[in-house]
């Protein structure tokens, strides 16, 4: 229960969470090794702002800030090239732009400089894009360029759907909640048998304990989302109601973690549906019996009705 309390917390409050941590990332800018990073990622081809591309959601309209597609920025880097889609037409149309761009002689070379580039940029309020982002703007289908677009823009600058509050902070709060329920698990246990190895049913039941706490926090997301869109909707602001940047509530690593540990419960349910059970009394009195129907015993009885029919003929 209180593992349960504590991921409704961090939950409840991400969005807190999530802005004192971007403020305090926001303070690493300044320091030397991530001035180094930003120095060596300027002028590459996957950071081209041109007209179509600017804005603070740039990122997501490219494959280079995409961690989902780093080959395909390393491509771009090292022909000097920008390839982007531009949707601000209402129709996705290719792009690609080729000069003035710093050039990169190996591949070795551009990936160091594209991992440089992304660490400067995700320390950033607009952090990067969900890997795979920049596959939905690419889409033919304007509704999902739309929800891609909006989705990692915001409200506000950084309040959109990225890496740090999509991923980062949701995955911390799944990491807490497996170590809490794993300590607490194999203490008791070590309390009980002085051993910390769980047997199968302890087994079973930390899986149980660990699908009960993810389900509570995914629940508690999900509400939070619910929430959101309710408090728009009742002053009035519809705009802000639809807006898809609420999904950054949603913690989707809990979800994920929720229905492996489903599907792990249930398998552990049906193996013990199939251990064998006490035996019954039928079974233990046949198990008993069964010395008695060896053979030399039934020899022994034969011999035995043998004496008493030959004594019976002498007293005849």
């Amino acid at each position: 229960m209180a593992v349960g309390v504590v991921g409704m917390m961090c939950t409840w409050f991400d969005a807190s969470i999530d802005s004192s941590i971007r403020d305090r990332l926001t303070l690493l800018k300044s320091s030397g090794i991530v001035s180094g990073w930003e120095k060596a990622g300027k002028r590459l081809p996957i950071d081209y702002m041109g007209p179509g591309f600017g804005g603070r959601a740039h990122r997501i309209k490219s494959a280079g800030h995409d961690l989902a597609r780093p080959i395909e920025a390393i491509k771009q880097i090292m022909a000097g090239e920008f390839s982007g889609t531009a949707g601000h037409t209402g129709v996705a149309s290719r792009v690609v732009v080729g000069d003035k761009f710093q050039d990169v002689d190996s591949a070795s070379e551009a990936a160091l400089r594209l991992a440089q580039h992304l660490l400067a940029d995700v320390i950033t309020p607009m952090s990067l894009p969900l890997p795979g982002m920049s596959f939905l703007y690419e889409s033919d289908s304007k509704a999902l360029r739309d929800f891609a677009l909006h989705a990692y823009n915001g409200l506000s600058a950084g309040s959109g759907w990225n890496v740090r509050n999509g991923i980062a902070l949701p995955a911390m709060t799944v990491l807490v909640t497996e170590i809490l329920i794993r300590t607490y698990v194999h203490l008791d246990v070590y309390q009980q048998t002085g051993t910390a190895r769980l047997d199968p049913p302890h087994t079973r039941r930390r899986n149980e304990l660990l699908l009960a706490s993810h389900s509570l926090i995914s629940a508690i997301s999900l509400g939070k989302v619910a929430a959101q869109i309710t408090a728009h909707c009742v002053e009035g602001n519809y705009a802000r109601a639809v807006h898809p940047s609420h999904i950054r509530h949603a913690n989707i690593p809990a979800l994920l973690r929720a229905g492996t540990l489903a599907g792990t419960v249930v398998n552990d349910a049906y193996r013990a549906s199939e251990i064998p059970s006490a035996r019954s009394w039928n079974d233990l009195i046949s198990a008993t019996a069964r010395p008695w129907q060896l053979d030399l015993v039934d020899e022994i009885e034969t011999l035995g009705r043998s004496d008493v029919a030959t004594a019976l003929t002498f007293l005849d």
